[in-house]
């Protein structure tokens, strides 16, 4: 929001100094990780949650991600709505019910039809980047 980078080990920091209450921490990586590597090996100061935008990286395909960590997966089952591909079934006789995906979680976030043709585009994108840098 700001613009600054602040340190990367605040989020370990966090959950370290909360345990009554469950808190997560969130990552917006869109900038940082367009000019500066981003490490998340060590799992006790990575955050919960990383978003980030493969645009601001490459130029190109218009494609983000949201990287999350397994303990902290289960907040994001409360999705009181559903869309097109996250649901196993949908029964609308008396009351609406509908049977969540739960294999893996980006099976439970992915609404609608992938963007097939971005994806393809990822791939060439790391390719090159890696190559020039």
């Amino acid at each position: 929001m700001t613009g600054r980078r602040l340190p990367l080990d605040w989020p370990g920091k966090i959950r370290k100094n909360s345990q009554r209450v469950p808190t997560y921490t969130l990552l917006d990586a869109a900038a940082l990780a367009s000019t500066s590597p981003l490490d998340l090996s060590n799992a006790a100061t990575a955050p919960d949650f990383v978003a980030l935008s493969f645009y601001k990286i490459f130029g190109f395909p218009n494609l983000g991600a949201l990287i999350v960590r397994k303990v902290s997966a289960h907040i994001l089952d409360a999705r009181s709505y559903f869309g097109g591909g996250t649901v196993d079934m949908v029964v609308n006789i008396g009351d609406t019910w509908h049977a969540k995906k739960d294999v893996t979680v980006h099976d439970r976030l992915e609404d609608g039809t992938l963007p097939f043709l971005n994806i393809f585009a990822l791939d060439a994108a790391m390719r090159i980047h890696t190559k020039l840098f």
